[in-house]
């Protein structure tokens, strides 16, 4: 009789912060549906730039990513993330 041997593995998981979501009017794909979350880096003074992403594959892990939000905090940069998406040919 052969053995069966499972592995689980664990992740890491973490819930990264979005100050704020308002829904996303007038959305093409999901109306009704879409809404807009920003994050603003902990004590930004000065948004410098930002950064526009709807929900499409991987744009969520790279948002919240902790090395990323370390780099745009850095920079002074805010997110913007819609979800579902508005227009998948992103032209809002």
């Amino acid at each position: 009789m052969k053995k069966k041997v499972f592995f689980l593995l664990s992740l890491n998981a973490w819930s990264a912060e979005w100050q704020w979501s308002v829904p996303v009017k007038g959305a093409i794909d999901n109306p009704g549906s879409s809404r807009a979350f920003l994050w603003i880096p902990p004590d930004c003074k000065r948004i410098r730039g930002i950064i526009v992403a709807q929900h499409n594959m991987e744009e969520i892990m790279i948002l919240e990513n902790p090395g990323f939000r370390k780099a745009m905090r850095e920079l002074g940069f805010a997110e913007i993330w819609c979800a579902p998406s508005f227009d998948h040919l992103f032209n809002p």
